[in-house]
């Protein structure tokens, strides 16, 4: 019997051995992307060599978000972290600050600090939504994949050719929005959203954005905002307004109902998504295809109800 058992726990070491041997001769990269649109490129850009994980999905509000045990496993355990910065993912960057001493840990942001917008709400914010303006999120992505290849020179010309192909659809997305957006006169290019994360996307396409909050969904809108935005609206004869994908309605709504206290009629669009892409396997589930869904939904939005 007791051979029997030293044959069992023999057996069981060489088992897991083998096992943790394997895991290293097939073993990936552990990345984690903090949201959707980050991982949308690195999980097509690393290819086979590495297993991305992203840690806020359809929906999430990335200001508001709080980190999950799962996630904090996630963190503890990746080989590279890759999240935007400039506050947007605010609850995490504690924990950030501390595996950067430990692992490669990335802010997108860092590679294009001088360009971005600052938040005129708080003091020394900036607005972390650069997401918007394509050439600006393009140039961060290149430059963190830049960074990779310096650790990981061996995927150099796989990743590089894979970032070029998904730089094209980039590219072929911002052609469509551009090309949609100058369907709307000028004069009614005006985009009314929940929360201020529109802004870099109206300085690239030429739209004029108001929201009722600021770039940060943490602190609510008050009677004031409200008040101001409703005035804005009927003064410039908006007819539709837009809520997000991330952000409740509630607050925009009580803007609608405001005009309406007003006599004044204000619809809401279809829903645009900021914060989060939409549902994988949608087209609005991707990077490219989130940005050319906002456009279209913009476009139908404001010129179905002129």
């Amino acid at each position: 019997m007791k051979r029997i058992i030293g044959f069992i726990v023999i057996l069981s070491v060489l088992t897991a051995c083998k096992i943790e041997d394997q895991s290293k001769k097939d073993g990936k990269l552990k990345v984690v992307c903090t949201t959707s649109m980050i991982g949308d490129c690195f999980t097509h850009v690393l290819d086979s060599f590495a297993e991305v994980k992203v840690l806020m999905g359809p929906g999430v509000d990335p200001h508001l978000y709080d980190a999950r045990p799962s996630d904090l496993k996630a963190l503890d355990e990746a080989d590279v972290i890759i999240y935007n910065g400039f506050h947007l993912e605010g609850k995490f960057v504690d924990k950030f600050e501390k595996l950067a001493r430990t692992k490669k840990v990335i802010a997108l942001g860092e590679f294009v600090e001088k360009k971005a917008h600052n938040a005129s709400e708080f003091a020394n914010a900036v607005d972390p939504h650069f997401w918007f303006d394509p050439q600006m999120w393009t140039e961060a992505l290149s430059a963190t994949i830049d960074s990779m290849v310096k650790i990981y020179p061996e995927h150099k010309e796989v990743w590089m050719k894979n970032f070029a192909a998904y730089q094209n659809e980039v590219k072929a997305a911002e052609t469509f929005v551009e090309t949609t957006i100058k369907r709307i006169p000028a004069e009614d290019r005006i985009l009314i959203t929940s929360h201020d994360a529109f802004n870099y996307f109206g300085r690239r396409f030429g739209v004029e954005v108001r929201a009722l909050q600021g770039i940060s969904t943490l602190s609510e809108a008050g009677i004031k905002e409200v008040s101001n935005l409703v005035d804005y609206i009927i003064t410039h004869q908006v007819k539709c307004i837009f809520v997000e994908s991330s952000v409740s309605r509630k607050a925009l709504k009580s803007v609608k109902e405001n005009c309406a206290a007003q006599g004044y009629t204000v619809v809401f669009g279809e829903e645009l998504f900021s914060d989060a892409m939409g549902e994988a396997g949608k087209p609005e589930g991707t990077y490219p295809g989130m940005l050319k869904a906002n456009a279209q939904r913009i476009a139908n939005g404001i010129l179905s109800h002129d």
